[in-house]
C-alpha cells in the first residue's frame, strides 16, 4: 500500500448510472489506510441540498496494479 496516496481534499467525485442520472461526492478526510483500499469521510448534496454525509471506500484488488495519473484519474 505504500505507492497507494489518498486522493486531495474536496476532491469531487462524478458517477452516472445507466439511465443519465448523476451523482456528485466530495472527498474529506482519510479515516482508514489499509491493505487494499482507502476510506475516506465525504459528502453529497440532496435534493434539498442540505449535505448528507457518505463513506467512500478507494479499492485496490490484490494484483491488478491498478494505479492513478497526475491528474488523480
Amino acid at each position: 500500500m505504500k505507492e497507494r496516496s489518498p486522493l486531495k481534499l474536496n476532491t469531487e467525485l462524478r458517477f452516472t448510472n445507466r439511465v443519465g442520472g448523476s451523482m456528485h461526492f466530495v472527498v474529506g478526510n482519510v479515516i482508514g489506510l489499509r491493505g487494499s483500499c482507502i476510506v475516506y469521510d465525504g459528502y453529497y448534496l440532496n435534493n434539498t441540498g442540505s449535505r448528507s454525509t457518505v463513506r467512500i471506500k478507494e479499492c485496490y484488488p490484490y494484483k491488478l496494479h491498478l494505479t492513478r495519473n497526475q491528474r488523480d484519474s
